[in-house]
This record gives structure tokens, sequence and C-alpha cells, in this order.
């Protein structure tokens, strides 16, 4: 998998069709957002996407979550706070991706 971090404007990483093998990332993200981004094109590249129907971004949300968010770290961080965004800036990830999880997960 080629990975590009490329000034683009109209999303946080865009994905090439599966024959590319690339994902491109926006350029000045901070970490957080570019690592969220990278597992998110990821996701819609393991499931195949072409394009970004709200469907698609729901489950390519529940796939990154699982590669952004150790169980153990978010039950060790949950045991202090029940605050989901203090709960995902310790994690490192976004709101949304945290929220993908605990769906995921039945919480």
């Amino acid at each position: 998998m080629q990975v590009l971090v490329r000034p683009i404007r109209t999303a946080n990483e865009l994905v090439l069709p599966p024959e590319y093998t690339t994902i491109v990332i926006r350029s000045g993200m901070r970490a957080m957002f570019q690592r969220n981004a990278l597992a998110h094109g990821l996701a819609h590249w393991t499931l195949g996407h072409r394009d970004d129907r709200p469907k698609f971004e729901h489950q390519a949300d529940r796939v990154a979550c699982l590669y952004l968010i150790d169980p153990i770290e978010l039950r060790a961080v949950a045991a202090w706070t029940d605050d989901h965004g203090t709960i995902a800036q310790e994690l490192g990830v976004t709101e949304r991706h945290l929220s993908a999880f605990l769906e995921a997960r039945g919480a």
C-alpha cells in the first residue's frame, strides 16, 4: 500500500481504485488526524468501496476503529473517566471512531 501526503481539498483522505493500492492523505493535518484518516482510507480499500455514500462511510468507520483502538487501553482510560471526548483524546482517535467502536462492541 502506497500512502501519499498531498494538498487535497475535498476530504481528509482519498482512496484510489483498489488496483492502484494508493491512499492520499491531506497534508497539513495533525498526526492524530492523519492516523485516523489513514485507518479510514485503509478500511475503504479493504472493503472495496468505490465511492463515499453514507453507508460506506459508516462501514469504513466501523473497520477503522478496530485498527485504531486497543480494547485494553480503552478499558484503562474508561476506568477513570466516562467522558467520550476525554477518552477519544487519550486514545488518539476521533470521537466518531470511538463511537463506532463502542457501537460495534454493543456498549
